[in-house]
């Protein structure tokens, strides 16, 4: 059986480090048991020190039916895997992330559902005052062939367009900087448990600040460019 690819990031870090890499069906050794406790801990560290492009999200999420206790006006659920929430839709507000909701004064009505419009699974919609999830991605018809697309949300609720860092567990969908960087910090964390060199550490450590990081925002940045304010496509097809 060959190793997965998470064991391929294992032996990433370990070769950094100078350690015997794990093989396949052998879980025993120290080097498999250390890399096993910290994978998930500097994966997720290294999703959320930056944006990277392969695990940014957008989406859009609904105001929940009572707000915080003080302060802003409306909360919104963390999307459940959000490692970073990093902005919302628009730039006028402020908002924070207090207990896993969003909380702002900010909010949009949605868009009121017309014929022969195009949905995708996740937006929403208002018909008569009432807020609906779609479901399924779709091209509207009638609303009464339509509804079996939609969930009603019982109620008359505004939504938030959110970006953010998803935990991307799947290997898979990582580039090359992003596996390379996550085997650094493993490596990181591991080195101590592994030779007890401190200096090691520090000098991995220097690396991944100074090289590592730098240089996945130099490569994103050239498969993009600088964001305007952020705007929702449906509210720019209505402007």
């Amino acid at each position: 059986m060959a190793l997965t690819a998470v064991e391929v990031v294992y032996n990433l870090a370990l070769g950094l480090i100078g350690e015997y890499e794990v093989e396949e069906d052998k879980t025993t050794s120290k080097q498999y048991k250390l890399c096993s406790r910290f994978y998930a801990e500097a994966r997720d560290y290294v999703l959320s020190k930056h944006p990277w492009n392969e695990a940014m999200v957008d989406v859009i999420v609904m105001q929940e039916t009572t707000g915080p206790l003080f302060g802003q006006t409306y909360k919104y659920a963390v999307p459940t895997d959000s490692l970073q929430v990093r902005g919302i839709g628009s730039d006028l507000y402020y908002w924070e992330v207090k207990g896993g909701y969003i909380q702002t004064d900010y909010g949009r009505t949605p868009d009121t559902w017309l014929t022969e419009e195009e949905y995708v699974a996740g937006q929403y919609v208002q018909v008569d005052a009432v807020t609906y999830l779609c479901g399924t991605s779709h091209t509207a018809d009638t609303w009464a062939g339509d509804a079996a697309y939609w969930t009603t949300q019982v109620g008359d609720y505004l939504v938030l367009d959110v970006e953010y860092i998803k935990q991307l567990t799947d290997t898979t969908a990582w580039s090359v900087n992003l596996k390379n960087a996550i085997a650094h910090e493993l490596a990181i964390k591991i080195v101590i448990g592994l030779t007890g060199d401190v200096s090691a550490k520090r000098d991995l450590l220097e690396q991944f600040n100074k090289d590592i990081i730098p240089q996945a925002r130099s490569i994103d940045a050239v498969e993009g460019r600088l964001k305007r304010p952020y705007q929702n496509k449906w509210i720019r097809a209505r402007s």
